[in-house]
């Protein structure tokens, strides 16, 4: 599967405008407005803007997310020869960090939406084995909860500034060969505090600068064979990219979120700041940071990051006739990179990293189309790539194998396409082998095996059914490693309760070989939609996951669960007006904190998120 993103472009024919207002259930009120049209009478110059404004309560209590967008494009075609298109970007929001949701998922919470209470005074409140009481000592019984409910500090800090800037040039040498040329500019100063976790991640001011030229050529060659000639379509894209990226990045995590009691205690006890042990932690505070904002100066995540990338690389597509396609691509980055602790971290603690590496990449891919009907593809990746934290940049503590990651891809598979093209049916294996990031730990190796079986019927403008399945299992491989995975806790809540062990434990499991958590084996989606001559409409949608664990002990799991989506439209030249509702059967559904390749499926057992009920909502346009 495929997913392709075309930026909005300038309106060259004529003046064009619309406003659009979205309103949905718990106060969630999106709205905006998109003009665009020529400059000049020649149409050589036209220009698009954007709007969109966000202001959202959320389901869940004490969440919410205000944002203003804004987008800008101003496309530039003097000749058929030269065209130039400028695109600006800019955003703010201020908006609730989440890590953790609900606390303290257990197999009672989950099947019959009863919670462990009791809670500690905050002053006791700690991480890890050290001072840690067990947990019998102060949990009580078993309550009904709201799935409102939310161990959320009232005062987290969200607030973001975005901005990016794209520059795309073509000249059109000739029939034959184009040039391309790609400026990107991105930016973004980001602060996100959860006092109830502890964690916070400030970027300040990161910046990424990215230039790629590229030569794109078509050409003919004949192939004699016998007394047989094939013509041989040829598309070659070839050039260089070059890429700058400055991060000063500070992050902090403690992970004690499963402390708190839901239901009975105070929300605006929910900080660690309010504990005594939180000085024991080895946190600083952060240059310039609103109060309350701390990092750890020697974690994976924390850094002042210089670095280039400089990227050459060829791809070539061949077309044997009609029937046969050949691709093969080669690449190679170059990585000169400085790191370092940032401003604020104590001269003892500070540390340094200069290295440069070079990672490959080839890809090749066939793709035959013995009949009309059917066509066979079958694709090939092999590179080396690099860990990175989370803003981008690269720790001073990274060893040399976190820039030496390879990632093999195996893919191959078979279309149809039927009834005169209004049925298609895909069916595609895969084999991949990766890494995984981690909060604390270095990148692990993973593998991925699965199964994807998509089919689309449209057999008229009225209706047409989309059916998709994925079957993908998934393994991490912590065998070479000195401890197996980490979790925030180990356990679940009503273990340690039963046994007498503490809360946020802290620790990992042994080396060896595991199945991915939070993640579903099996997937299936669909969608049905009917659309009437006076443009009524309504579309049925469903998706279904299998079974889904929680920790790498495997004793807590979300069984098997569906959610089914309904829309009911009508449509005109000028106009549309939506209604969705979601989970209209209001299925009690649950999510994991971190799905099995997200870092955050380490806080699986200390957080869960329970899915939206019955929710509304209406598009105007």
């Amino acid at each position: 599967m495929s997913i392709i993103f075309i930026t909005k472009q300038p309106y060259f024919d004529k003046f064009r405008g619309y406003v659009w207002d979205t309103t949905g259930m718990y106060e969630n009120y999106m709205w905006g407005a998109d003009i665009g049209g020529p400059v000049d009478k020649e149409h050589k110059v036209a220009y698009r803007f954007s709007y969109m404004g966000i202001e959202n309560r959320s389901y869940y209590q004490y969440v919410h997310n205000d944002q203003q967008n804004f987008y800008f494009a101003l496309g530039y075609n003097p000749s058929e020869n030269y065209q130039a298109d400028l695109y600006f970007d800019y955003g703010n929001a201020d908006y609730t960090p989440i890590e953790v949701v609900l606390d303290r998922p257990t197999q009672s919470l989950i099947d019959n939406g009863l919670y462990i209470t009791g809670f500690l005074p905050p002053s006791a409140m700690t991480a890890g084995t050290e001072n840690n009481p067990p947990a019998n000592t102060y949990l009580n019984g078993e309550l009904p909860i709201s799935r409102r409910a939310t161990v959320k500090y009232p005062g987290d800090i969200g607030q973001a500034n975005f901005a990016m800037t794209q520059l795309i040039q073509r000249i059109h040498v000739n029939d034959n060969l184009e040039i391309v040329n790609n400026t990107f500019f991105w930016y973004q100063d980001q602060t996100a505090i959860r006092f109830e976790t502890y964690e916070a991640n400030v970027f300040k001011g990161d910046y990424e600068i990215d230039n790629r030229t590229e030569a794109r050529t078509h050409f003919d060659t004949d192939l004699e064979s016998g007394h047989n000639l094939l013509n041989i379509k040829h598309f070659i894209d070839s050039g260089f990219e070059f890429r700058f990226q400055r991060t000063l990045d500070y992050q902090s995590e403690v992970y004690l979120g499963n402390s708190w009691d839901a239901i009975t205690e105070n929300p605006q006890l929910y900080n660690f700041l309010l504990s005594n042990n939180f000085g024991s932690f080895g946190l600083y505070p952060i240059p310039g940071s609103p109060a309350g904002g701390y990092f750890i100066p020697l974690n994976d995540e924390t850094n002042q990051t210089q670095f280039f990338r400089l990227s050459p690389f060829y791809q070539h597509q061949m077309n044997f006739s009609d029937k046969i396609i050949l691709f093969v691509g080669t690449r190679m980055d170059g990585y000169f990179v400085h790191s370092q602790t940032p401003p604020g971290t104590p001269g003892f603690l500070f540390q340094s990293l200069n290295t440069t590496q070079l990672n490959p990449l080839v890809n090749a891919a066939i793709t035959y189309r013995p009949a009309r009907c059917v066509s066979l593809y079958f694709n090939y990746n092999w590179q080396y790539t690099t860990n990175a934290s989370s803003g981008g940049g690269y720790s001073p503590l990274f060893p040399p194998t976190a820039f030496h990651l390879l990632n093999q891809l195996i893919e191959g598979g078979v279309k149809w396409f039927l009834l005169n093209e209004k049925l298609y049916i895909s069916l595609a294996g895969f084999s991949e082998d990766t890494y995984l990031g981690n909060i604390e730990f270095p990148a692990t190796p993973a593998s991925f095996k699965g199964l994807e079986a998509n089919l689309t019927f449209q057999p008229d403008k009225h209706f047409w059914i989309r059916l998709g399945y994925l079957l993908e299992q998934g393994i991490e491989d912590w065998s070479g490693f000195p401890e197996g995975p980490e979790m925030a806790q180990t356990y679940s809540t009503q273990f340690a309760k039963r046994y007498g062990l503490p809360l946020n434990n802290d620790e990992a499991f042994p080396p060896g070989k595991y199945s991915l958590i939070g993640w579903p084996d099996q997937v299936f989606s669909g969608m049905l939609t009917y659309k009437f001559d006076l443009g009524l409409g309504l579309t049925i949608g469903a998706i279904v996951l299998s079974d889904q664990y929680l920790g790498y002990d495997y004793r807590t799991r979300i069984p098997l669960q569906f959610v089914l989506n309904s829309s009911l439209f009508y449509s005109s030249p000028k106009w549309e007006m939506r209604i969705n509702l979601f989970n209209f059967t209001k299925e009690k559904y649950w999510l994991p904190a971190g799905v099995g390749m997200s870092p955050t499926r380490e806080l699986d057992y200390t957080s869960i998120v329970a899915g939206y009920p019955l929710d509304t909502g209406n598009h105007d346009l």
